[in-house]
């Protein structure tokens, strides 16, 4: 049997195992949580950093494009102003982005009026005119892929009063060295995926080199077992920005993750090993001493518990004293209801049983009174005294010799009033002074009487009081009808009812007296036996209240 200290010690260890695991997974998924939480503010950081630098570029662009279209353009155009003029007046203007874009004009039959640099290898008039007429807006941007695996992001914007344009083309080497602060790559691309700048070679596809935005419109996905951020953005109508940042590989964080589970689990568990015992200690010294104080409470060794702690274990042993102290009031209170209980139900079933006695010798009274008065003399004489001996509450308890005394005379009665009648009474003389209730065997003689006189007038009834072994018996014997099967049944069904039949009136109150006690109906040959038997009795059995 396992003891209260081992199932203790082994629960707690366990329940604190579980939650070594619980909290290992935890701490686990807590620092993925805040590494990516981190990565992700970086890549924010970054987009961020690059889509305020094209903003700036797309708002300069448009700047210098607005001030060139209000009168070095114009004057270029109506012959005022020499293509060499216009150079100097653009590169003036441009002095900041001189390296990394050059001017167009186109006119509105498409031909191209003036270039900057070797841009015109990239367009052609033709091309941009497509453009412009499929834009339909006075100002646009548009990503153009040039040869050798150059990119430019083209500015137009109308030149006023004319169907002209002008053109700032801004090389993709103004975004390709553009220094970030914690390593994103990214790539500017239009709706057809089309790239204008990248800082790395991920997620770039085929030939064209376009952008793979199916994957990377996913915030989170796998590449290659790696992990990584993803975000996109439109910097513009037709222009988007990608972002992406490799966190860890995923087979380095799993074995990670192992590693640091298997790790934290071991410690919490050797601590959790320490703690447990140190509780289960704590807590069944308390309790064996608290088992002890009850089992000396229980034996009746001492009344209360004598056992004082500053713990909550003084609140229970508070509560169970207040429990003893209240089941003995209650029990006390109860052993008094109960006597007056017993008391009261036993005058009640002896007031049942006197109406019977004296309505029987009422009977045989009137009967001799017609041919011999002497005998009803005696007759009266005899129910003077019964009826003294049955309601007499001053003594409270009888033998069985001293009742037999009084039955005898009720015999006697009734032997004088039917010739034929005749009875025996023997007692072993073991028994003969034996407390018993009053009168308790009456009602069996008169039912014989009653019964047995129906049908035969030579009725005989013997009453033999004996013992044998530790049991004691009290057979009332006739040679009358007997008992039917219906009627026995009936009488056994009725013991712990409120039946007023004689016989069960007497059982009930013999079994108050003494409790192992029994009533048995044999029929025989000849006639019936009605048996009391009080079982289990001992010389030193004592009774109180007869």
């Amino acid at each position: 049997m396992v003891s209260y200290k081992q199932e203790l010690y082994t629960e707690i260890k366990s329940r604190l195992s579980r939650f070594a695991v619980f909290i290992s997974l935890l701490l686990v998924i807590f620092l993925s949580a805040l590494f990516l939480f981190i990565e992700h503010y970086q890549i924010n950081a970054d987009t961020k950093s690059i889509a305020s630098h094209y903003q700036d570029v797309k708002k300069q662009s448009f700047n210098f494009l607005t001030q060139l279209n209000k009168k070095s353009i114009p004057n270029f155009l109506n012959g005022n102003t020499s293509e060499r003029q216009l150079y100097s007046q653009y590169y003036e203007t441009m002095k900041d982005f001189s390296a990394s874009s050059d001017l167009v004009i186109i006119n509105d039959r498409a031909d191209l009026l003036f270039m900057t640099g070797d841009i015109g290898k990239h367009l052609s008039g033709e091309y941009l005119d497509m453009i412009i007429k499929k834009s339909k807006k006075s100002s646009f941007i548009k990503i153009q892929r040039g040869l050798l695996g150059k990119s430019f992001l083209l500015f137009f914007s109308q030149i006023p009063n004319s169907n002209s344009y002008s053109i700032i083309a801004v090389h993709d080497s103004l975004f390709n060295t553009m220094p970030l602060q914690y390593g994103t790559h990214f790539a500017i691309a239009d709706n057809y995926d089309n790239v204008l700048a990248k800082n790395s070679l991920n997620f770039i596809q085929g030939d064209l080199e376009k952008i793979d935005s199916d994957k990377l419109n996913s915030p989170v996905f796998l590449d290659n077992k790696h992990l990584y951020l993803s975000k996109h953005i439109s910097v513009d109508d037709q222009v988007i920005l990608y972002t992406n940042l490799m966190t860890f590989p995923i087979s380095s964080f799993l074995w990670f993750s192992l590693f640091l589970m298997l790790l934290l689990f071991i410690l919490l568990t050797i601590q959790s090993k320490k703690l447990a015992e140190n509780i289960a200690i704590k807590n069944t010294h308390n309790i064996k001493k608290l088992v002890e104080e009850t089992s000396l409470v229980t034996t009746g060794v001492q009344s209360k518990i004598e056992m004082e702690t500053n713990e909550e274990f003084q609140f229970l042993i508070n509560s169970i004293n207040e429990m003893v102290l209240e089941k003995e009031n209650l029990l006390s209170q109860q052993l008094v209801l109960e006597r007056q209980n017993t008391l009261f139900e036993k005058k009640v079933l002896e007031s049942q049983f006197n109406p019977h006695f004296i309505y029987n010798t009422l009977e045989t009274i009137r009967a001799t009174s017609h041919f011999d008065p002497g005998i009803t003399d005696k007759l009266i004489l005899s129910l003077n005294r019964v009826l003294r001996y049955s309601i007499d509450f001053t003594t409270k308890e009888t033998t069985l010799t001293h009742d037999l005394d009084i039955l005898k005379d009720f015999l006697e009665v009734n032997n004088i009033r039917f010739e034929k009648f005749s009875y025996t009474i023997h007692v072993d003389p073991v028994i003969k002074d034996f407390p018993i209730p009053k009168l308790f065997l009456l009602p069996l003689i008169e039912n014989a009487l009653k019964y047995g006189m129906a049908i035969r007038t030579d009725l005989q009834v013997s009453i033999h009081c004996y013992k044998s072994n530790d049991s004691l018996f009290f057979d009332v014997v006739d040679n009358g009808p007997g008992f039917s099967e219906e009627t026995i049944e009936e009488i056994y069904k009725t013991f712990d009812s409120e039946s007023h039949h004689g016989l069960i009136n007497s059982y009930r109150r013999l079994k108050m007296v003494y409790p192992y006690s029994d009533l048995a109906i044999i029929n025989q040959q000849e006639g019936a036996i009605v048996r009391f038997t009080i079982w289990n009795w001992r010389d030193d059995n004592e009774i109180t209240n007869c």
